[in-house]
């Protein structure tokens, strides 16, 4: 039978955007499925684009969420790889439409493993549409208690990070986000790499790249965060405000990962990558500009990329318990999301908010 849990969400999204108490419904556990228990939801910037319909139309109940842990309290019957107590993530896909029988069926989720790119589409764990009691309906986030998910896409938890679960959630979107290019691009021993931008994004990116074995550089505007990233590890933080600092490293890096979500021109990146090099966007800016002789000339590989398959999300999960990467977060009770946003938009956070989903409970 399907139940009802509490949560914070828009009741009207199109109306109202505000995030405010509400009761959801969840769909009944069928046997591959899994019911879990959430403990810590943390925000991302897609959260604030997709309530606020700045990706679209967001129409009806909403609520969102994809960076979540916490533990199985119940299995379907043909689940074999978790167990009840089993802590797990979900990140930003709850399913993939070519399932059948908990089995995928498509050639991206069977051969290529990546269920990202689903010939039959992803389900996203917001923003998506599942049957509830025979009823389509939005699939609905982790600013919640309770959530199912076909078992596939729930990702066992290392035991390092078993009591300080705020650490890994923000691993389910913004770990992976930034794993899956570096992984893409060979980041490792013997290359240099920069990640533009240090927000909770390029955090990550700078953690996961010298964990991989790279030299690892920050780009940034923020005088204020070069002490802690040079303390971090980074071999050098460069403004991209000071155009002498910025020459100095002209024809440097072998890779740059770009995390700006602000519309940007992608020219000054380009002349710091060397021929042959690579520059992979994540950021989601709405508009970029560069001039296509600066990648023609020196024969560049410029790529997008998304999230990441399950295995890689496992993959990075593992990785970040390996090095202990656990990147600074504030926690917050559920009554304080509204004001996150506001500070996220600021860049006021450092470097991700995190909501203690049991004050929920309560």
């Amino acid at each position: 039978m399907s139940f009802e849990v509490k949560a914070m969400g828009a009741m009207q999204a199109e109306v109202d955007s505000t995030i405010t108490p509400i009761t959801i419904k969840r769909r009944a556990m069928g046997p591959n499925d899994v019911h879990i228990e959430i403990k810590k939801a943390s925000i991302c910037h897609s959260d604030i684009h997709h309530i606020r319909q700045e990706w679209g139309p967001a129409k009806g109940q909403q609520v969102v969420g994809h960076e979540i842990a916490g533990i199985v309290v119940a299995k379907g019957e043909n689940v074999t790889d978790l167990a009840v107590g089993d802590f797990v993530g979900v990140g930003c896909m709850v399913g993939a439409n070519c399932f059948e029988d908990g089995k995928p069926t498509c050639q991206s989720c069977t051969v290529n493993k990546d269920e990202r790119l689903c010939r039959q589409r992803m389900l996203g764990t917001y923003g998506g549409r599942e049957l509830v009691d025979g009823v389509e309906q939005n699939t609905l986030g982790g600013y919640s208690t309770d959530i199912v998910v076909q078992s596939h896409f729930a990702c066992k938890i290392p035991e390092y990070f078993h009591d300080k679960l705020e650490f890994a959630a923000p691993i389910l979107c913004a770990g992976i986000t930034l794993y899956t290019p570096l992984k893409r691009a060979g980041a490792g021993p013997g290359k240099k790499v920069a990640i533009n931008g240090i927000g909770g994004l390029g955090r990550f990116g700078l953690a996961i790249a010298k964990a991989l074995g790279a030299e690892v550089y920050a780009i940034s505007r923020s005088q204020s965060k070069v002490a802690e990233l040079l303390e971090f590890g980074c071999k050098d933080v460069i403004l991209s405000t000071d155009a002498d600092q910025m020459q100095k490293y002209a024809n440097f890096f072998d890779i740059i990962i770009d995390t700006v979500s602000a519309v940007h021109s992608l020219n000054e990146l380009l002349a710091l990558i060397v021929p042959q090099g690579q520059l992979g966007i994540v950021g989601g800016s709405p508009d970029l500009t560069f001039t296509p002789f600066m990648i023609i000339a020196k024969d560049l590989n410029v790529f997008g990329s998304m999230i990441g398959t399950i295995e890689d999300t496992k993959a990075v999960l593992q990785l970040c318990a390996d090095n202990k990467i656990a990147i600074p977060v504030e926690i917050i009770k559920p009554d304080y999301i509204n004001d996150a946003y506001e500070r996220v938009l600021k860049s006021d956070v450092k470097y991700r908010f995190v909501i203690d989903i049991d004050e929920l409970r309560k």
